[in-house]
C-alpha cells in the first residue's frame, strides 16, 4: 500500500506520520496524540468548522465543501478536513487555535471535615516457611485484621491481582513489615515508604473540557489545576456524534484519546507540584454517562436509542493500569456513578456539591451544555431529568458558533447611544461566537423585536419602526451581521441559528416545568437555582431570562455555581462519608424520561415561543 507524508503544523511545532493514500485527512488528523481540532458534526460535512491550511495533494473540492468556502478562501488553501483525502504528501495548518480557552474550573471550596476514604496502615506479618505455607492473601489478610483490630473482616478479603503480584516478591522477602494503602477499608496498594496522608486527582470529563485538580488529602486543599478542551471534539461537538462514531469504528479511538489526555494531565500536576507518584492515593472521575462509558472503552451505542439503556451507572474503582496504561504506578481510578443514560455522574458529583439532598426547601440543579440536565428536590425528594437541547450553547450548530476560545465574541450588548458593542475572548480580532455571546445576541434580537415571537428573523422590510438605526443597518436577507471576521469574512447570525436556540431553550424551559409540575409546586417555592459548568459561570442571567431560557419569576435566586462535577468530585476524595453517600445518591433520585412524556410535548410546544420585552 502506497503511504504520503503528512505533516501537521501547529504552534511552531511540525508533527510527522505516514498514512495510506487516500486516507480522510480528518481520519488522519485524529490519529495524532494530543490533537486538538474542532469537528462539531463528527466529520460529516454539515458544520464547516474544520478548517484547515493546506499545501499539498489533496483531492479537488465538491461540491459540499463549496456551499463553505469560497472560490477566493479555496485558492489561498483553506479547507475542510472531513471533506478531502491525501493524494500526496502534504502540510497542514489548523485555522483555529483552542489554547487559551475559557475553561471554568471555579468550584465550591470544601469546608467539611478532611477524613478521606484512605488510609495507610503498617502491617506485621510472619515470613513465611516450610511450617508456614499459607498464601500471601491470608497472611496479608490476618495482619491486617490485627493491625486494626477487627474482628473477621479481612481473613477472607480477595486482595486484587494487581496488589497480589506486588506483594508475590514483597512478602517472600525476609523482612517482616509493609505499609498498605486502603480504600475505603480495603487493601489497595503497597506503599514503599510513610507517606503521609498522600494526594488525590479529582477530574470532570465535560463532553466540551476537561478539568483535574490536585488535593492534599490531609489539608483538604486543591494545589494544582489543569484543563483543556476534551481530545474527543475532532470526533463531533456532542454525545450523539460520539456514539455515531463508536458505532462507525469502536471506542477504541475516542478511548485512547480521552485517556492519553487524562494521562498527560496528571503527568503535569504530579510534575508542577513536585511529588511522586506513589504520594497519589486515587483519582475520582465524574462525567455524563456518555464520557463515562467512553474513558472504560465501553460502547455506549444502547443509550442513544430507545430504550437508552447504559451498560453501567454503578460506582466502580478499576485499576489505572486497565485505563491509563501510561501511569506509571496502579492507583485506583474511582468512576463515580451515573443515575441513568442522560443523568451522568458529573450531576450526581453536582448534588452532592450543592448539597441538595440536605436542604429543607427545594433547590434545583440546572447543567446547560451539549444537553440539559436538571435536578430538583430536598431531603425528602429529588426528581431529575435530561433535554435534548443539543450543542447550540456550545456554538456547534451555530453557523459561526465556536467554544470558548480566544477570538470568540462571548458578550453582546445596545450602547447608550443605541449601538450594538461586542467583546471577545482575550479581546482578541473576533473568529465568531461563544455560548455566552450567543443568548446575549438573542435576548437583544427579540427584545428590540428583530425577531418575531414565533422565532423569525424578521427581514429588512418588516422591521418596527422603533429598531434602533444601527440594529437595522445590521439585517441583510442572509442573516443578522455581527462582526468582520479576523480573516474578513462577516459573521453572520442566520434564521437557521435563530431556530437552534429556539428549539435549545425551549426544550431546557420545558424540563424545568416538568419538574415543578412532577415535584407539585411553582417557581416561587425554590429556594435557589445552581447553575453549573461553563456556561451557567458565563451567561448573563437577565439575557437567559429575556429568551426564556431561565424563568423570569426564578431571576434573583439564579447563582451560578462553578464546575459542581469537579467539586463533587474532590468531596469524594476528602470525606469518607462522602464517599458512601455519593453511592447512595444515584439510588435516591427519581428519574423523568421526558422522551414519552406528552406534559413535555406540550410544555415544548408553548416554550417555542419568545415574549417580547
Amino acid at each position: 500500500m502506497k503511504t504520503v507524508q503528512l505533516t501537521m503544523l501547529r504552534e511552531g511545532i511540525e508533527e510527522v506520520r505516514k498514512v495510506p493514500r487516500g486516507t480522510n485527512l480528518l481520519e488522519a488528523l485524529q490519529g495524532f496524540d494530543d490533537f486538538d481540532f474542532d469537528a462539531p458534526c463528527g466529520g460529516k460535512g454539515t458544520c464547516g468548522k474544520c478548517r484547515v491550511l493546506v499545501d499539498g495533494e489533496v483531492s479537488a473540492p465538491e461540491p459540499q465543501e463549496k456551499r463553505f468556502l469560497s472560490s477566493l478562501t479555496l485558492e489561498k488553501g483553506e479547507r475542510l478536513a472531513c471533506m478531502i483525502t491525501l493524494q500526496g504528501d502534504c502540510v497542514v495548518s489548523p485555522l483555529f487555535n483552542s489554547s487559551g480557552a475559557a475553561i471554568v474550573s471555579d468550584h465550591a471550596v470544601y469546608e467539611g471535615t478532611v477524613d478521606p476514604p484512605f488510609q495507610a496502615v503498617r502491617i506485621e506479618y510472619a515470613p513465611p516457611s516450610l511450617d508456614d505455607q499459607r498464601s500471601n492473601t491470608v497472611r496479608v489478610s490476618e495482619s491486617l485484621t490485627r493491625a486494626l483490630e477487627q474482628d473477621e473482616q479481612y481473613r477472607s478479603v480477595k486482595l486484587p491481582l494487581h496488589l497480589l503480584n506486588r506483594l508475590s516478591g514483597l512478602v517472600s522477602d525476609t523482612g517482616s513489615s509493609l505499609t498498605l494503602s486502603l480504600l475505603d477499608g480495603f487493601p489497595w496498594a503497597v506503599l514503599p515508604r510513610d507517606t503521609g496522608p498522600g494526594y488525590g486527582v479529582a477530574v470532570d470529563i465535560g463532553t466540551t473540557t476537561v478539568v483535574a485538580y490536585l488535593v492534599h488529602l490531609g489539608s483538604g486543599k486543591v494545589e494544582g489545576i489543569v484543563s483543556g478542551l476534551n481530545l474527543q471534539k475532532s470526533w463531533g461537538g456532542d454525545v450523539i456524534s460520539r456514539v455515531q462514531a463508536v458505532i462507525d469504528s469502536g471506542p477504541g479511538p475516542l478511548q485512547k484519546a480521552i485517556a492519553g489526555q487524562l494521562s498527560r494531565m496528571l503527568y503535569r500536576l504530579v510534575e508542577e507540584a513536585d511529588i511522586l507518584w506513589e504520594d497519589l492515593r486515587g483519582v475520582s472521575i465524574a462525567g455524563n454517562t456518555v464520557m463515562m462509558h467512553l474513558f472504560a472503552g465501553i460502547d455506549p451505542r444502547t443509550i442513544a436509542a430507545a430504550p437508552f439503556i447504559p451498560a453501567f451507572t454503578e460506582m466502580r474503582i478499576e485499576s489505572s493500569a486497565l485505563l491509563l496504561p501510561r501511569l506509571p504506578l496502579t492507583i485506583p481510578l474511582i468512576l463515580l456513578p451515573s443515575i441513568s443514560g442522560f443523568i451522568g455522574a458529573d450531576i450526581v458529583a453536582g448534588m452532592l456539591a450543592t448539597g441538595i439532598r440536605e436542604q429543607n426547601k427545594p433547590a434545583m440543579l440546572i447543567d446547560i451544555g451539549t444537553n440539559g440536565e436538571i435536578v430538583l428536590g430536598d431531603r425528602r425528594r429529588i426528581v431529575a431529568c435530561s433535554t435534548a437541547a443539543g450543542p447550540a450553547f456550545e456554538g456547534a450548530t451555530i453557523s459561526c458558533g465556536l467554544g470558548g476560545i480566544p477570538g470568540a465574541i462571548n458578550r453582546v450588548f445596545l450602547s447608550p447611544a443605541e449601538e450594538m458593542k461586542w467583546t471577545t475572548i482575550a479581546d482578541d480580532l473576533p473568529l465568531g461566537i461563544c455560548g455566552s455571546g450567543i443568548i446575549d445576541l438573542m435576548a437583544l434580537l427579540v427584545r428590540t423585536g428583530l425577531v418575531d415571537e414565533t422565532g423569525r428573523l424578521l427581514p429588512p422590510d418588516e422591521l418596527p419602526g422603533d429598531v434602533p438605526e444601527d440594529l437595522r443597518a445590521r439585517v441583510r436577507e442572509e442573516g443578522f451581521f455581527i462582526a468582520r471576521r479576523r480573516d474578513g469574512h462577516d459573521l453572520l447570525f442566520t434564521a437557521k441559528d435563530v431556530r437552534e436556540v429556539q428549539l435549545a431553550k425551549a426544550a431546557v424551559a420545558a424540563g424545568i416545568e416538568v419538574l415543578l409540575e412532577e415535584y407539585g409546586i411553582g417557581p416561587e417555592e425554590i429556594s435557589t437555582v445552581h447553575l453549573a459548568g461553563g456556561f451557567g459561570s458565563f451567561i448573563d442571567i437577565a439575557s437567559a431570562v429575556a429568551t426564556g431560557l431561565l424563568p423570569g419569576a426564578l431571576t434573583e435566586r439564579i447563582v451560578p455555581a462553578g464546575n459542581t462535577a469537579g467539586a463533587g468530585a474532590l468531596r469524594v476524595l476528602l470525606s469518607a462519608r462522602d464517599f458512601k453517600h455519593v453511592q447512595e445518591l444515584a439510588g435516591q433520585v427519581d428519574y423523568v424520561e421526558l422522551s414519552g412524556s406528552m406534559s413535555f410535548q406540550e410544555k415544548y410546544v408553548e416554550q417555542m415561543f419568545f415574549s417580547q420585552h
